[in-house]
């Protein structure tokens, strides 16, 4: 539509006085509909011009788009990296870091601290320059009235509750559904969207807004405003026997239906990879599982693991791969997810309790390095590696005849034209290599790498 645009507006530069038409026998220029063509208040103006990327990306080929490739190539794939017990381990040292949460230990201190949070979120927003999703700026008496349902006397006397979400639900950094974007029309990049969470995940509630419609939430890895009545509040007793259980199932597909039915034809709700549930009974066809104390519903037999998969590189190659071309989700929004979510949910099978942002997971296992050189990778294990860059993270795959890959979910790329950027869309989970992004002012994954590390 932006190319149809300009290409009447050079017509016009060139006829404006020539351009005529008779109605009725009468000649009238056409200056109402320059005019609109023309306007900057004419919708073509909220539409932006997008470059799709090519179906095969740059430097990779049809044979690398199956995780058998990489497997072949990996000196040990089956090797055991972290046992059961030592995942557990791994995880405590997460809490201990301050990287995940122990929803069982949770104080005065961090009662303290999710109030600060709140404050903090309110006022960046606040401060900042975000428009809502016509594009215009957001106005003081939105935020005013955010503050209002916020700030309210009975916060203070609200009492840690614990609950399970009922259904897919966004976790937010405000309580509404009102999208922020840093740039008009940007829909896509909702800044308020924190994450998404699945049925059956379990939480921690600190707050509750004045209309009683939101409730301020922290998961293991993540914290947000999220809607009151998506949960269902239990004892932390119940909370603990179905966060506890021994017999549990892990959905290993990227995505699992959930019916009411045990035949599986009343459908419920999707779950994404990773989400674990209680089991309360099984056949060689379904699960019934358990999304709360008294809430059972039934998954495919197929869709799941009895308990976590083993750690090892092929498992997780084979994880990543189930979810190649999965679209991406900032924030989970739409029920997908983004670079970190990705990495969060192929872990997550195997027991690991990655954090939630990039950030945070840039600073899990073992370091490598901090630097974007080919040889630390090259040095690397290929399914256990993670790189951290500015702004995204990738799982490390192995190289190939001197270039290294990743699989990544990643919303686009930038290449250089004439001496400007130009993005790519990718919008889905892909391989590349290094190399992706070269060129642009923004870099090569290999040039924005942070940190390279070994999950440990």
């Amino acid at each position: 539509m932006l190319l149809l645009r300009g290409l009447v507006k050079d017509w016009i530069q060139q006829n404006m006085f020539k351009f005529e038409i008779s109605i009725s026998k009468k000649r009238i220029y056409l200056f109402v509909f320059f005019f609109l063509v023309l306007s900057p208040q004419y919708v073509f103006a909220s539409e932006k011009l997008n470059y799709i990327a090519p179906a095969v990306i740059p430097s990779t080929h049809q044979d690398m788009q199956r995780p058998g490739f990489w497997i072949s190539k990996h000196p040990s794939a089956d090797a055991v990296i972290l046992t059961a017990s030592e995942v557990g381990s791994f995880n405590q040292e997460l809490i201990k870091a301050g990287l995940i949460k122990d929803l069982f230990n949770i104080d005065a201190f961090d009662l303290h601290r999710s109030n600060g949070q709140i404050q903090s979120q309110l006022k960046k927003f606040e401060r900042g320059d975000y428009f809502d999703r016509n594009g215009k700026p957001a106005t003081r008496e939105f935020f005013r009235q955010i503050k209002n349902n916020i700030n309210h006397e009975e916060n203070q006397d609200i009492v840690l509750r614990f609950a399970f979400v009922l259904r897919q639900s966004d976790q937010r950094l405000l309580p509404t559904t009102d999208i922020l974007t840093a740039e008009p029309f940007d829909i896509e990049f909702d800044q308020v969207q924190n994450s998404s969470l699945d049925v059956g995940e379990g939480l921690v509630v600190f707050a509750e807004t004045l209309d009683g419609k939101w409730v301020y939430t922290q998961t293991v890895a993540s914290a947000g405003w999220m809607k009151k009545d998506n949960l269902e509040f239990v004892s932390s007793d119940e909370f603990k026997i179905m966060t506890s259980s021994e017999k549990f199932a892990v959905v290993t597909s990227a995505k699992a239906d959930l019916y009411r039915d045990f035949a599986r034809t009343k459908f419920y709700d999707t779950v994404r990879m990773g989400a674990r549930f209680p089991i309360n009974n099984l056949t060689a066809d379904s699960v019934e599982i358990f999304i709360a104390p008294a809430r059972r519903v039934f998954i495919s037999r197929r869709d799941i693991n009895i308990g976590f998969l083993h750690y090892s590189p092929r498992v997780i190659m084979e994880q990543a791969f189930k979810m190649l071309n999965a679209p991406y989700g900032w924030g989970g929004v739409h029920g997908e997810q983004d670079c970190s979510a990705f990495l969060k949910q192929i872990f997550a099978t195997v027991g690991i309790n990655m954090p939630r942002n990039s950030g945070e997971q840039g600073q899990v296992g073992k370091l490598l390095g901090s630097q974007g050189q080919i040889k630390l990778l090259e040095s690397a294990k290929p399914g256990i590696t993670i790189a951290q860059l500015k702004g995204h993270i990738v799982l490390y795959l192995g190289m190939v005849d001197g270039r290294p890959y990743a699989i990544h979910e990643v919303y686009a790329y930038r290449e250089n034209v004439d001496g400007k950027d130009r993005p790519r869309i990718l919008n889905r989970v892909v391989v590349s290599d290094f190399d992706l992004g070269k060129g642009s002012k923004k870099g090569s994954l290999l040039e924005r790498i942070v940190s390279i590390r070994e999950i440990r």
